[in-house]
């Protein structure tokens, strides 16, 4: 019935947080799965995940504050890259876009780089990966110029989703709680303006 009226729809296995390594490879099943689905039908014209569905959120933690990895856990991540690059592997052998959808800020800078690199291997031609701007972030659009002077540089094509944001109460919270300025806006306005800068740009 959306699609009738013109109304397309992002399919989204939408499973976040999971603990265990076959909750991952499930997890990651199933995403996969939603490229047939896609194929098959005009009105879904994306698929999404989230990283935090196929990787530990505590290890992705403890990689971006540089802390040093066990040996299981340089293993754990390495089959959270590999299976980021099955799923991004998916979306270009069959053109269907995928959208790396946004994490918290103290486990966005492995993603971010997970995904530059995804979309180096993948966007040559056209775009089928694409990384999640939040522009409640004060650092976002700063973030948006630098990706793409990152793939003129690297000679890819930067896919970028727009959005304004997630997790605002649990980010100040947070910034508050270990007494660091907090990473999101001051107020919508800011948000607004920023979101409406990304769009121009």
């Amino acid at each position: 019935k959306l699609g009738s009226h013109g109304v397309r729809t992002i399919l989204d296995y939408a499973v976040e947080g999971e603990k265990t390594e076959s909750g991952f490879e499930a997890t990651c099943t199933e995403i996969l799965n939603t490229f047939s689905e896609a194929i098959s039908t005009p009105h879904v014209p994306f698929c999404v995940f989230k990283v935090t569905g196929i990787g530990d959120a505590v290890l992705l933690e403890k990689v971006q504050s540089g802390s040093v990895l066990e040996e299981s856990e340089h293993a754990a991540f390495s089959r959270v890259k590999a299976r980021v690059d099955r799923i991004c592997s998916r979306a270009g052998e069959t053109s269907v876009p995928v959208l790396i959808d946004a994490e918290e800020t103290w486990i966005q800078d492995p993603v971010d780089v997970l995904t530059i690199l995804m979309m180096e291997k993948f966007n040559r031609a056209r775009a089928v990966v694409y990384n999640t701007y939040q522009l409640y972030r004060h650092d976002r659009l700063s973030f948006l110029h630098d990706s793409l002077e990152a793939a003129r540089q690297r000679d890819f094509i930067l896919g970028a989703k727009l959005v304004r944001g997630a997790y605002m109460e649990k980010e100040r919270q947070r910034a508050q709680d270990m007494g660091y300025a907090s990473p999101i806006q001051k107020d919508k306005e800011h948000t607004d303006n920023d979101y409406n800068e990304a769009i121009h740009f």
